[in-house]
């Protein structure tokens, strides 16, 4: 998301609200979200479903907050009808048992908001609100954010798509690619991204043929440090991601992946890894950028481009 992201002002609970989606990547429905603030800005958003055991709801939120700022301030809110207030309370008192202050617990549903710890801060019918109305939804939009509909929108993004499949390319290509000479693979690395910089899609054999050298680690660390999470760069990433075979993905989802996390979208970042992971479950760039996911670690925490890919061979077998 970028620095800039933190310098939203957000001026009561229906700005906060605006900003949830977009830091989450997509609108909750039935969902619980945590909104970790420490000296006045987000440090964490995190969600779950209101569908699982509250026990394992607040143990994944406590420990994600924990991770962040041990002192942070958590907002707790609920996405659904009145029969969940319940559930939403008992989250939040979880929450407030592992050591952390919940400074609010509130329930949108219908475009209203109702604070559920104080029967003044909201009339018994709630407060209604436009969550893509406010001046923070609009300066979130002016970044590049992006609130989506729902998750399954996003899954969409990393989904496996038969009908544009490069499975009968990558059959008439055969092994050969793998034979490739350093120079010989850089080419087809490079050239496929520079077509791609200038706002082509691949064709689906210069798409095949990128898939086939992306097997082998060697070139894929290549496309890995090219890989700086620029818009093109994602583009690119997720539309090969959608065309790859699944016995091919675990390359090209883990740079959708790496590609999503460093521009700051965690969610999308985390569809493209259960997709490469799907493919392969040992692919361990897929499992570097879940670890990171899962730490919630900021992006501007590893210095990219590295000098080298020392790193790299150490995860790698």
């Amino acid at each position: 998301m970028g620095d800039d992201v933190t310098h939203i002002r957000l001026d009561g609970p229906k700005e906060l609200l605006s900003m949830i989606p977009y830091l989450l990547g997509f609108h909750p429905h039935n969902d619980i979200v945590l909104s970790g603030l420490s000296d006045r800005r987000f440090v964490l958003t995190a969600r779950a479903s209101l569908d699982w055991p509250t026990h394992d709801t607040v143990d994944q939120l406590t420990t994600a907050l924990a991770q962040v700022d041990r002192h942070a301030e958590a907002i707790v809110t609920g996405y659904g009808p009145a029969a969940v207030e319940p559930k939403i309370l008992q989250i939040a008192d979880g929450i407030n048992d592992h050591g952390f202050r919940v400074g609010q617990t509130l329930r949108v549903h219908d475009s209203r908001y109702f604070c559920l710890r104080c029967g003044q801060c909201t009339p018994a019918e709630g407060t209604p609100f436009d969550a893509r109305g406010t001046v923070a939804a609009a300066h979130a939009t002016m970044l590049g954010m992006v609130a989506r509909p729902r998750r399954e929108d996003v899954e969409q993004l990393v989904a496996y798509h038969p009908e544009d499949s490069l499975a009968d390319r990558i059959a008439q290509i055969g092994p050969d690619l793998f034979t490739l000479t350093r120079t010989a693979a850089r080419l087809v690395i490079d050239s496929a991204m520079r077509v791609a910089r200038s706002g082509r899609r691949l064709s689906d054999h210069r798409a095949a043929g990128l898939v086939v050298v992306l097997q082998a680690i060697t070139w894929r660390d290549h496309a890995w440090l090219a890989t700086t999470g620029k818009t093109w760069q994602l583009d690119m990433w997720l539309d090969l991601t959608r065309r790859c075979p699944p016995a091919y993905a675990a390359p090209v989802a883990s740079l959708a992946a790496w590609c999503a996390w460093r521009s700051g979208d965690g969610i999308l970042a985390r569809a493209a890894v259960e997709r490469a992971l799907e493919t392969s479950r040992s692919y361990r760039l897929a499992r570097m950028v879940n670890e990171a996911l899962d730490r919630h670690l900021p992006p501007d925490e590893f210095p990219w481009p590295p000098d080298d890919m020392t790193f790299s061979r150490s995860w790698e077998v």
